[in-house]
């Protein structure tokens, strides 16, 4: 059972992560998972589309965030960001898929908003301070996700700014020290 509840959410994150989940229905999900088409064998696993989503939502920001090198190792906040903005690129697909959601799956939005959270804390900037730290964190994941947004609407940094470029221009705002 298990197995066959793994092979359908392998299908439906191909599919939903290729094409959106609005040009996916279920028997697009039973034939590839090879459960027969139109069959209702999905329904023993999931209720519903909705469902699915949200766990390959869930898998996949799982597997970027296992991937996440070293948790704890110092770096410079430079060399940090870099890794992290790696981790964010890993998760394109998964952030231009729920952008294309529209809203229509509050629980999917939910799962990508905690893991989301937990890479915000998954590895403290050095020198970062401030009265929320966390907040701090927030701010710098959203520029992540923004500089993938960015690659992904224009196909490039606008302004003919590089991802090296970009990166050191976010350490350098995050570590300023407000003058007091």
């Amino acid at each position: 059972m298990a197995g066959t509840r793994e092979r359908i959410v392998e299908a439906a994150a191909s599919l939903i992560l290729g094409r959106g989940i609005g040009n996916v229905t279920v028997v697009d999900i039973e034939r590839a998972s090879g459960l027969a088409p139109g069959s209702g064998a999905f329904y023993r696993h999931f209720d519903g589309k909705g469902a699915v989503y949200v766990a390959v939502i869930r898998r996949e920001a799982e597997r970027a965030l296992d991937s996440f090198p070293d948790v704890g190792v110092s770096r410079s906040g430079v060399e940090e960001l870099a890794v992290r903005m790696d981790l964010v690129e890993r998760m394109r697909r998964l952030l231009v898929c729920m952008m294309r959601d529209d809203g229509q799956h509050p629980d999917a939005r939910a799962a990508m908003a905690d893991a989301l959270l937990r890479l915000g804390r998954a590895a403290a900037l050095d020198g970062v301070g401030g009265a929320d730290p966390l907040a701090v964190e927030m701010v710098v994941v959203l520029a992540q996700i923004g500089y993938v947004l960015a690659l992904e609407f224009f196909g490039d940094l606008p302004f003919g700014v590089s991802t090296e470029r970009y990166v050191a221009a976010l350490a350098e705002l995050v570590e300023a020290r407000p003058q007091g």
